[in-house]
């Protein structure tokens, strides 16, 4: 058995996910070029850690990594509607460019 043999239809390709990915580092290394401090990737882990692995690769310029960890399910199976920070970042991010990435979703803000 195969491990996507039960799998109705694939919603994107491993091709198109990468194109994504490169067309979004672009636009990050483009948006950020000016930008004379190292911008900082924050991934909610566990979730993000592929795809911010793959997106920080193709971004040209300096980054800096950090991960949190939020729960709103704590030992059940339905959100509470409350997350938690249970693991916050170690890095120094005041007055740093972030780039918060869950799963494959990523807000961008300054502190």
């Amino acid at each position: 058995m195969s491990m996507d043999e039960d799998l109705e239809r694939v919603l994107w390709t491993a091709e198109e996910i990468a194109a994504r990915i490169t067309e979004v580092a672009k636009q990050i290394s483009d948006d950020f070029r000016r930008v004379k401090s190292p911008i900082v990737v924050v991934g909610v882990a566990p979730d993000a850690f592929l795809f911010l692995a793959d997106l920080v690769r193709q971004i040209t310029l300096p980054v800096a990594v950090d991960f949190i960890r939020a729960e709103s399910y704590g030992s059940g199976t339905r959100s509470n509607g409350a997350p938690v920070i249970t693991f916050d970042v170690k890095l120094d991010i005041s007055g740093k460019h972030i780039i918060l990435v869950f799963n494959v979703l990523m807000i961008m803000w300054r502190i």
